[in-house]
Formats: structure tokens, sequence, C-alpha cells
């Protein structure tokens, strides 16, 4: 049984096919569910709230991209769509560059992938 995966987490690039002819059936495509699914709980797990953002009650979600190489390196991390906070933006950024390296679960078949990472910040 796979792992679902969590609709929050999109991946960016699949491997395009090597011939023009060729047809390529969705079904011999690779799935990575079970990496978005690993950078979730990773993130979510490392995740601290900013102090200031927290004393000026501060709240949003950033959209970051970031290549998640072969080797679990992540790399090339970018804000996407801002959280409107500049603090949130770049505690998600050095947030993506503590998790690095991430430890794969299963060989990405490829140099790297590139993924958008969504990463809310909302106090209770």
């Amino acid at each position: 049984m796979e792992p679902a995966v969590p609709e929050t987490l999109r991946l960016v690039n699949r491997p395009a096919p090597q011939a023009r002819e060729a047809i390529v059936s969705r079904a011999f495509m690779p799935d990575f569910g079970w990496l978005a699914q690993m950078l979730f709980a990773e993130i979510e797990q490392a995740k601290r709230y900013p102090a200031i953002a927290k004393r000026q009650r501060w709240q949003g979600s950033v959209l970051l991209q970031a290549r998640v190489h072969d080797d679990g390196r992540l790399s090339d991390i970018a804000v996407v769509e801002p959280s409107g906070h500049e603090i949130l933006d770049l505690d998600a950024i050095a947030l993506l560059e503590r998790a690095s390296p991430v430890s794969l679960k299963y060989p990405l078949g490829q140099p790297y992938v590139v993924v958008h990472i969504p990463i809310g910040y909302r106090l209770e």
C-alpha cells in the first residue's frame, strides 16, 4: 500500500518522455508521494514560531520552491508566494536550510525533483 500524498505539497517537475512519438502512461511516471509526505513531516517537526512574529501576532502562509537532490540536499530555495510578513518568509527559508539534507526513503531515479512546499504559521 502506497502512502497518501498530502494535497498541500505539489511536485513541480516530472521527467519528460525521451522520444516525441513515445506514449507515456501516467502509470509509468514516478510517484513522489512518499517524498511529499516525508518533507511535510520533517518540516512540521522542526518548525518553530519566530518570537517577534509571535509577539506581533503575525500569521501567514509561505509557499516555497526547492530542489530535492538525489543525495537529500535541498537547494535553490525560493519564495513563490510570500506570507505578507518578511520575518515569516525568511524563517521558512531558514527552516528548509536547517532540514537539509533529508533522509530519502527511496531513490529519486533522477538527479533532482522540484517541489512546492507550503509552510503555514498560525497562532492558536
